[in-house]
């Protein structure tokens, strides 16, 4: 059909696609799109010549056989016929079954013998058409009934009454058939024995030219007989296209056949046969002639032919008529030959992989022992493809490896480039795949990059650029992925590539965009990838990109994206069962149920997908695996387990340097040290892990979980752990703990509001500018919302603290209005959330220091005696004074104040006292300084501090702080320290 449009559209340069193996699983889909192309042609030329619309048919239907895919393609086809083109199907047989449910919705209609029977009238109107008007009614009658309005043999009597013979004939009682027979044979016995000689030979071919016919016959005016014949409608056919060629009616060839056979003897039916299938292949019918050789017994002639064409046939995805081809040898013939052999395994490679491998073992041996260096490259490389094309039983990469270097060593030169590059794609993905510890990975990887960039094949390079991109992101190098992907795309583009790479980049760019946390690409990339596959049928890489979109789903927290995926993923693998993808399947749906803390659907997600990891040998998928299992595990307390899980994945990762891999078990390492109480292992692991990922650049890794990432973010904060990074990995990646982190001094929070000794906000580490006319009021809100708590006020609270006098709807406009103000002064909406007339500032976004005061000193209360003083010492250094600065006195905030300094004082006693307790005067003294620098007239804190300097044997200084006592309290108070005071005075004097 592609070399029909070709002829029908002689402008249109890019061929119909073609029926290739990556399109086997979605040939639906293909066959759609074929059409469509096809149909587009035909509508682009309507505002020229052919405004009356089209008919495409196919002729001579019935030669499909029964079982034959081609069923399938023309009903898809039949499906997207658009207005202005009809198709008619010529078949003399009943449509095939797959037609059923389009014949009963009416999509199509037939028309059978019935329809197509002329009646009476209609053979009279055509009798007189073709010239004959006075016929006798009587001999019209007996032509009709004899013909039963068969338009042929109305024809064929009436070509026999030009030689006087149509009432004879018309006196013959035949059905249809038998009348095309007889009249068949009536042309056939009126023409000399020349011609019957020459009909009888030329009926071996289904189509010819004069100078075909002339070299079988050897007539020399065959193409005068041709013509007449046509012109006298003889059944004879002629086409006007490049070359002039003649074809005879299907049953006038049987005919011929027939009476051939009653002619010639067999010896003479075999050397006619093989004399057109010499001139069948010279002429270009090649798949003519390869049944003619297989019918005369011909074998070299078409083990020759097969030789010639296979490699044509199989890049077009014509396996069936090339394995047609080699079936028709004889079998001690076909299982001689090694090339024989490869070619049916790679015509068996998209069916029966594992049988395709028989072939290439078989194929590999027999060249061998013929040192055929071509031979022996490609079979090889068949047995790689036949496990890399299933993605299953991989370990069979660890026996052929081995036997690639060999060959290598033994040909140091390969016979042609593109057996280098079908070599160089093997062994990458073997090496990628089974063994990335392989001690020639680097080298093969650098072969690899030349031949991509050098190599015309726009398939091959694409197998090739992914191969490359899969292995570096599997090491960790996003960054070297990152350049191979751009060569890819710029390939793809430059190339027209086809729709196989297309979907490969497609496939890369999803899984590069999700281990790189831009999670907008990671959408876009498997969107494009998915309606790539669906728009052309090739599905082979369908279950891989949406796993790595579920992935960057999950990661995101998209939850309803990744289910979306998952189910897709899951109807993928049901089609098309591998244990890679089983295993990579049951790893996602576990890492989905830990991050909801489902853990028993998790835990039976990773032992499911355990045989599947073990099965398929991959070392990528079983580092992936047993991470997923060792976090599982853990958090259900099965300590045991999770380590022996996490020692296989440290074992992976080192012997295949997946650094990737790698920090995230430090990670979950680090988290597992923490939980069980060991803060100094786990502190030692995070800084490798946080090394590591500044080092790469790592924003995500698979079963990244968030508050798990931002807990060990904190951890790596208080230690002074790559800072920088851990603060930029929060920000991009959007963490905050469960609980806000107020301690952490080093947190990087969006908004800082510091309210306590003065007012101003740090946004994004930089001091926030108000505008000069910036309303009063807009300060004020926010002020209010900090002196309110981190819980919040409702709107009405925060109304009457702002506008007391004004009326309510007029309070509402005002505080709508310096709301909008503030939250685009913030550049955020989201840190100060309203909801249902509820008020607050949102924790995970705003840090105020008030409220961090105050979270502080709760969890001291709430902590043992250790953990406490160190909350007490970072909520006595975080209070820098008074609410606002003492300066504003509103109610709202002098209540406020009142209550940060109350449980400022309570905090310096009982941390000085706890010191004074252990005997740590020093820390005691400057507690109680501390104290008094904020409220010098907290008369206990000055006896404190003189009962530290006297227990400490520095009494002077304990009498410089009672003078400093009694000089504030007279010249502030107007009286004398307390008798307490003056009590630990005289000690001080005595002693």
């Amino acid at each position: 059909m592609g070399m029909a449009a070709r002829k029908a559209f002689p402008r249109k340069k890019e061929p119909l696609p073609l029926l290739t193996p990556e399109y086997l699983q979605g040939i639906g889909t293909f066959a759609r799109r074929y059409f469509e192309k096809l149909y587009g042609r035909f509508l682009s030329l309507r505002s020229f010549s052919f405004k009356r619309g089209f008919v495409l048919v196919f002729d001579n239907y019935q030669e499909a056989p029964e079982a034959s895919p081609f069923h399938e393609v023309i009903r898809h086809g039949l499906s997207e016929i658009p207005a202005g083109i009809n198709v008619i199907l010529m078949s003399r047989r009943a449509p095939p079954g797959l037609f059923a449910r389009m014949r009963a919705n009416r999509l199509i209609g037939t028309i059978g013998w019935d329809e197509l029977r002329l009646d009476f009238d209609e053979s009279k109107r055509m009798i007189h058409h073709r010239g004959y008007k006075r016929l006798p009614s009587e001999l019209l009658r007996q032509l009709y009934e004899r013909t039963d309005g068969w338009t042929a043999g109305l024809v064929l009597l009436i070509e026999a009454l030009k030689a006087k013979r149509g009432e004879r004939l018309a006196s013959h009682t035949r059905v249809p058939e038998e009348v095309f027979h007889y009249f068949a044979g009536e042309i056939f016995d009126q023409t000399d024995d020349e011609t019957q000689d020459f009909l009888l030979k030329t009926a071996v071919f289904s189509r010819m030219t004069s100078q075909m016919a002339e070299g079988l016959t050897g007539h020399p005016e065959a193409g005068r007989v041709l013509s007449d014949l046509s012109r006298k409608n003889s059944f004879t056919q002629r086409h006007e296209a490049q070359t002039t060629f003649y074809e005879y009616h299907p049953l006038f060839r049987d005919f011929l056949r027939a009476r051939r056979k009653e002619s010639f003897g067999p010896d003479e039916i075999l050397r006619v046969q093989y004399r057109a299938a010499i001139i069948l292949q010279a002429n270009g019918y090649v798949e003519e002639a390869a049944d003619l050789f297989a019918k005369t017994g011909k074998w070299p002639d078409l083990v020759r032919l097969i030789m010639e064409h296979a490699p044509a046939l199989v890049s077009h995805g014509r396996n069936h008529t090339l394995a047609a081809w080699i079936g028709n040898l004889p079998a001690p013939l076909a299982e001689e030959d090694p090339w024989l052999l490869y070619w049916t395994g790679l015509c068996r490679l998209p069916i029966s992989p594992a049988e395709s491998r028989t072939y290439f073992e078989k194929a590999f041996g027999l060249f061998k022992s013929r040192r055929d260096a071509a031979g022996l490259f490609l079979s090889l490389s068949g047995m790689f493809d036949s496990v890399s094309f299933h993605f299953d039983r991989i370990e069979e990469f660890d026996r052929l490896l081995p036997m690639m270097d060999e060959l290598r060593k033994e040909f140091r030169d390969y016979p042609s480039p593109l057996i280098e590059a079908r070599v160089v794609s093997c062994m990458l993905y073997a090496i990628c795949i089974r063994q990335p510890w392989h001690p020639d990975a680097q080298y093969w990887e650098t072969r690899g990059l030349s031949v991509a960039e050098s190599i015309a094949d726009i398939d091959r390079k694409a197998y090739l650029f992914g191969v490359l991109g899969t292995l570096r992101m599997f090491s960790g190098e996003l960054e070297g992925a990152a350049l191979v992907i751009d060569s890819f795309r710029k390939a793809v583009m430059t190339l027209d590539g086809t729709p196989m790479a297309k979907v490969l980049l497609s496939n890369l760019e999803a899984l590069h965009s999700f281990l790189s946390a831009d999670f907008e690409g990671n959408r876009k990339a498997t969107d494009e990838g998915i309606a790539a596959a669906d728009a052309t049928g090739v599905h082979l890489v369908d279950v891989f990109i949406l796993g790595h979109g579920a992935a960057g789903a999950l990661s995101a927290g998209d939850a309803k994206r990744a289910d979306d995926l998952l189910k897709r993923m899951r109807l993928c693998i049901d089609r098309n069962p591998t244990a890679w993808a089983e295993s990579y399947y049951h790893n996602l749906v576990a890492w989905k149920w830990l991050l909801q803390r489902e853990l028993i659907r998790a835990s039976l997600h990773t032992d499911l997908g355990t045989k599947f990891t073990v099965a398929s040998g991959a070392p990528v998928t079983e580092a992936n695996h047993y991470l997923i299992k060792a976090i599982v595990t853990h958090e259900l307390k099965r300590e045991g387990e999770a380590s022996a899980c996490i020692a296989k994945v440290r074992r992976i990762c080192h012997a295949m340097n997946a650094s990737q891999a790698q920090f995230r078990c430090l990670l979950a390492e680090s988290q597992f040290a923490f939980d069980r109480g060991d803060n100094a292992g786990g502190t030692d692991l995070l800084r490798h892990a946080m090394a590591l990922g500044r080092e790469r650049g790592y924003a995500n890794a698979y079963f990244w979980a968030p508050t798990v990432m931002a807990r060990l973010c904190v951890k790596a904060l208080e230690a002074g752990i790559e800072v920088e990074y851990v603060q930029n990995l929060i920000r991009n990646r959007g963490l905050l703990p469960d609980l806000p982190p107020y301690d952490c001094g080093r947190w990087p929070w969006p908004l800082k509001i510091l309210t306590l000794g003065r007012f101003e906000l740090v946004k994004e580490r930089e001091p926030l500018e108000f505008p000069v006319k910036a309303p009063r009021k807009m300060l004020s809100l926010l002020k209010v919302l900090v002196a309110f708590g981190s819980k919040g006020l409702s709107e009405e609270q925060l109304t009457d603290a702002i506008w007391p006098e004004a009326e309510g709807d007029l309070a509402h406009q005002a505080f709508a209005t310096i709301l909008h103000r503030l939250r685009q002064l913030l550049g955020n909406e989201k840190m100060i959330q309203l909801r249902k007339g509820h008020l607050r500032l949102d924790s995970c976004l705003c840090w105020a220091d008030a409220h961090a005061f105050e979270d502080i000193l709760e969890r001291s209360e709430a902590s043992e005696a250790s953990d406490s003083m160190a909350l007490l010492e970072k909520a006595i250094a975080l209070y820098a004074g008074p609410f606002l600065g003492g300066e504003d006195s509103e109610p709202w905030a002098i209540s406020y104040r009142e209550r940060l300094r109350s449980k400022f004082l309570r905090a310096v006693g009982k941390l000085g006292h706890s010191l004074e307790k252990n005997r740590e005067l020093e820390k005691a003294i400057d507690c109680y300084r501390r104290g008094l620098e904020v409220d010098g007239l907290a008369e206990e804190f000055y006896q404190r501090l003189m009962l530290c300097f006297y227990a400490s044997g520095r009494k002077a200084e304990a009498l410089a702080v009672y003078d400093r006592c009694r000089e504030t309290f007279l010249s502030i108070l107007g009286v004398e320290p307390s008798p307490q005071t003056e009590s630990i005075r005289r000690i001080a004097l005595k002693n």
